[in-house]
């Protein structure tokens, strides 16, 4: 079947990270390894990271609809120029810069662990509708609920079939709303990028996209997810072994900063923890640095806090957070409800 076989971390990206110098007869592989350093094994890039159907539409009368996995190629053929034209140190379009957005929007949303963990709340929402719509094995429907009374501001009123008719296709919509959202922020963010001449330079995974708040560990624990509005956020996304881009709120690096192999650690220390099973090094080599623990992690806000004040959250601050309005919902990018 045609499509069929779809990328969630996609082939023209992975191909950086193909190894330099392939065994005598064979054509250039990628060398993956679980993300706690174990298990390394050879594999094709076409078929590395991919799952059947992953942002097919399927139609109510069975047909498949491709054009979220179409749109998927259009904005990696866009990424593969522009990625040829920051390696060899061009000036950047602002036409550049959107492409750019767009497609880490793309790799923040088309992964595994993320929409899983969406779908899988929306699992949930079902469950619990299903109970007072009186079809669930705990059903508390019972007719005393006031069905009929109007919904608060703002409230949805959704049904547990309007739910399993949306789950059918979360996958490419989750990937659709998270284009949708984030690329408009990431292209109004500063963009720059890092680089590295050390040898094994920086490893990807199957989660390659980082979203990070070096400052969260002074927040309560429930206030540390970082998010796009938030002032210290840093996106991260490797673009090659010797090259990251990097999106933050503020302007502290200049456009290409070469980095020492101390900081390249870190780095490949964050991305490892953040991916979901696997990791990649182009050479098919590990660092034991990239799996230990910080040793110079900042004292957590929390638990360094004095017992009595925990339950209040006035001892610890809260994330820095931009105005939204920074962000206008007309922005080019953002798709036009027809609703």
């Amino acid at each position: 079947m045609k499509h069929k076989r779809q990328h969630v971390v996609p082939n023209c990206y992975l191909s950086a990270w193909l190894e330099p110098v392939p065994p005598v007869g064979q054509q250039r592989a990628l060398w993956k390894f679980a993300k706690d350093g174990t298990g390394k094994h050879r594999k094709s890039p076409k078929k590395t990271f991919v799952e059947s159907d992953r942002y097919t539409v399927l139609l109510k009368n069975g047909k498949r609809d491709l054009r979220v996995e179409h749109t998927l190629d259009q904005i990696e053929n866009d990424f593969s120029g522009v990625l040829r034209r920051v390696q060899r140190r061009e000036k950047l379009t602002m036409r550049d810069k959107a492409k750019l957005a767009i497609f880490t929007a793309a790799m923040m949303g088309r992964t595994r662990r993320r929409a899983d963990n969406w779908k899988n709340t929306w699992k949930d929402l079902r469950s619990m509708v299903s109970k007072y719509e009186g079809n669930g094995p705990e059903s508390k429907a019972s007719g005393t609920l006031p069905l009929n009374e109007p919904l608060p501001s703002g409230a949805v009123q959704i049904s547990a079939e309007e739910i399993d008719g949306f789950l059918v296709n979360s996958h490419p919509e989750y990937l659709i709303n998270t284009i949708e959202i984030s690329a408009p922020m990431l292209f109004a963010m500063d963009l720059s990028f890092y680089s590295t001449d050390d040898e094994l330079g920086f490893l990807t995974s199957d989660e390659p996209c980082i979203m990070h708040n070096p400052t969260a560990y002074r927040y309560h624990p429930m206030m540390r997810s970082p998010g796009l509005l938030q002032r210290d956020v840093q996106v991260l996304l490797p673009l090659s072994p010797k090259l990251l881009i990097v999106f933050s709120h503020t302007r502290t690096y200049p456009y290409i900063t070469p980095l020492s192999i101390e900081h390249v650690d870190t780095i490949n220390r964050m991305i490892v923890w953040s991916a979901d099973k696997e990791i990649v090094s182009w050479r098919g080599e590990l660092r034991e640095e990239w799996f230990a623990p910080l040793e110079s992690s900042p004292a957590d806000a929390w638990r360094e806090s004095p017992s009595e004040d925990r339950d209040q959250f006035e001892p610890l601050e809260g994330p820095k957070m931009l105005d939204e309005s920074r962000f206008p919902t007309g922005h080019p990018f953002r798709r036009q409800s027809s609703r």
